[in-house]
């Protein structure tokens, strides 16, 4: 059981990420909106060639939003990690400190 004051702070984790997971999501859609912002990120996914999807979603939808991305972009290796919604968070948070998510665009 938790106390109030875990819940509570489960509750602003949670918020908080998903809240950033919308930024990015509106960044990436920035990125792709624009024609020459857009070679400039395909170029660098190249250079990159993998994308980690880190998510909570169910293997079904995963499986068909990684079917998608690969047949618009077959040169990118796409990953993904499911990990439950607690386990995300301690994830993220430490890779973020880590600066494992650094922009390299």
């Amino acid at each position: 059981m938790r106390s109030e004051g875990g819940h509570t702070m489960h509750r602003f984790c949670c918020g908080l990420l998903l809240t950033l997971t919308a930024l990015s999501s509106l960044l990436l859609q920035r990125a792709w909106c624009q024609s020459t912002e857009r070679s400039k990120f395909v170029d660098s996914a190249k250079k990159e060639g993998e994308l980690v999807i880190y998510g909570s979603m169910n293997l079904h939808d995963a499986n068909v939003l990684i079917g998608k991305f690969r047949e618009k972009y077959p040169f990118i290796d796409v990953k993904l990690n499911r990990l439950t919604s607690d386990k995300l968070y301690a994830r993220v948070i430490s890779e973020t400190r880590a600066g494992k998510f650094l922009p390299t665009f």
